[in-house]
């Protein structure tokens, strides 16, 4: 018999921003499939910049080991260079955020440039 998680709900300061097959509409996503929330807590965990938390914060994610990816320092970019980053990364409304939301919504995606 398969076993049921509670719904996690995720927040973001972003209305409608979309992670890779999520989408958070009016900032919130609530998601009860358990290996999405793994996915979710794990990026949680591996800490850094993130255009998104969990609502719950009093339950906090096991820290993921340290990969040995360098991640893409996305505050070297320009505005300019940024913004198709953000499209080929599936970040709706990139086309109107300042460079810090931009910088914070990539850095929360796997998307890396090359």
């Amino acid at each position: 018999m398969p076993t049921t998680t509670a719904p996690v709900t995720y927040l973001s300061k972003f209305k409608n921003f979309r992670l890779g097959q999520h989408r958070f509409v009016n900032g919130r996503l609530t998601v009860d499939d358990p290996a999405e929330i793994a996915k979710l807590d794990a990026r949680i965990a591996r800490g850094g910049r993130l255009a998104f938390s969990r609502e719950d914060e009093s339950v906090k994610p096991e820290p993921a080991a340290k990969t040995n990816s360098d991640p893409v320092d996305w505050t070297q970019f320009t505005v300019a260079e940024l913004k198709p980053h953000a499209a080929q990364a599936g970040i709706s409304g990139a086309s109107s955020m300042t460079k810090g939301d931009l910088v914070e919504a990539l850095a929360a995606t796997d998307y890396r440039p090359g």
